[in-house]
C-alpha cells in the first residue's frame, strides 16, 4: 500500500552555506550536500508518496531560518521552515525577530537549540524559560530537542506554558540499542501529561545499533502509543541522518508493521502519518 506522508523533519545543508552544524562536521558520512533533490531521489525510489516536509534548522543561525523561509516561498513542497532563534535573548528582540520571521511566511515553529552544543543545564536558564513564554504569547510551536536524560527538565522547562504546543524531537531520544525503557518510559509519560505535547516518531534507528530490527524498536513505539496515542504521536524521517541506519522505506515500513501490529486503524495511521503534522504546524494554512 501507498502511504501519504508529510514528513515534518528533514535537515537539508550544502557544504558551501559556510554555516556551523555539529552533526555534518562530526560524522563523515554526512560531510556531503544534502539538497531537495537527493530527497525526492530517495522517496521517488521507494514509491513514497510523500507531500511535503517542513525543513527543521541545522544550524543555530537565524540566517539558516531566513534562507529556508525564503525557499518556501519559491518551492510549496516545504510546508514550513521549523527554525532557530536566540532563546537567550532578551525578550523584546526575540519578540521582533520572531515577528520579522513570521512575517516571510511558512514559519511552522521554533526548535530550541543553544547557541553552543546542547548541555544539560541549558533547559533550567531563565532567560530560556522566558523565551518560551515568548514562543506561547505567539502561538508557535516548540520543538524540542532534549535526550533521555533531559526529558525531566524539559517538563520543567514547560511548567507554567500551559497554551504552548511542545513537540519532543526523536521520541526523547531513548537508548534503544540497550532494550532499558526503565526511566525514559516514566519521564516520557510525564511530558505526554501535558495536553498539548506531542512526539515525533523519529530517530529511533539511530539509537538501535547497526543490527536494528522491528522486534528492536517495538517496546519503544508501544510505549509511546501507551501514553501519546495516535492524536499526539508525529510521524518523521530525520533526513538524512535516518541514513546512517536505515532506508527511508524500509523506516516506513518498519512502522507501517509496528502500527498495524499495535490495531491501529486507518483513520489512526492517517493521523500519525500527516494529520497531526497539519493539526500542529499548518494551523494558519
Amino acid at each position: 500500500m501507498t502511504r501519504t506522508v508529510i514528513d515534518p523533519h528533514i535537515h537539508l545543508w550544502s557544504l558551501e552555506d559556510g554555516r556551523e552544524i555539529w552533526i555534518r562536521e562530526r560524522i563523515e558520512a554526512l560531510s556531503r550536500d544534502f539538497g531537495l533533490a537527493d530527497f525526492h531521489a530517495q522517496s521517488t525510489r521507494a514509491r513514497l508518496d510523500v507531500e511535503g516536509v517542513h525543513v527543521v534548522q541545522a544550524s543555530a543561525t537565524v540566517s539558516e531560518t531566513e534562507h529556508f523561509l525564503r525557499a518556501g516561498q519559491r518551492n510549496p513542497f516545504i510546508r514550513g521552515v521549523i527554525g532557530w532563534v536566540d532563546l537567550e535573548d532578551d525578550a523584546g528582540r526575540l519578540g521582533e525577530t520572531l515577528d520579522r520571521l513570521a512575517g516571510m511566511g511558512r514559519l511552522s515553529g521554533i526548535r530550541a537549540y543553544p547557541r553552543r552544543e546542547f548541555d544539560i543545564e541549558w533547559l533550567d536558564l531563565p532567560a530560556v524559560r522566558q523565551g518560551l513564554a515568548v514562543l506561547c504569547e505567539r502561538d508557535l510551536p516548540v520543538d524540542a530537542l532534549a535526550n533521555c536524560t533531559q526529558l525531566a527538565r524539559l517538563r520543567s522547562a514547560l511548567d507554567g506554558h500551559d497554551a504552548l504546543v511542545a513537540v519532543v524531537n526523536h521520541g526523547g531520544r531513548p537508548f534503544v540499542m540497550t532494550g532499558d525503557l526503565t526511566g525514559w518510559r516514566e519521564d516520557i509519560a510525564a511530558l505526554a501529561e501535558r495536553p498539548r505535547t506531542y512526539c515525533k516518531l523519529s530517530g529511533l534507528v539511530e539509537r538501535a545499533g547497526v543490527e536494528w530490527t522491528a522486534d528492536t524498536l517495538k517496546p519503544w513505539i508501544g510505549a509511546l502509543l501507551e501514553t501519546f496515542g495516535p492524536d499526539r504521536l508525529i510521524f518523521a524521517s530525520n533526513w538524512p541522518v535516518m541514513t546512517l541506519m536505515s532506508t527511508y522505506a524500509r523506516w516506513l515500513d518498519t512502522l507501517d508493521g509496528l502500527l498495524h501490529g499495535f490495531g491501529l486503524s486507518e483513520d489512526e495511521c492517517a493521523r500519525i502519518y500527516r494529520g497531526n503534522a497539519q493539526a500542529v504546524y499548518e494551523r494558519a494554512s
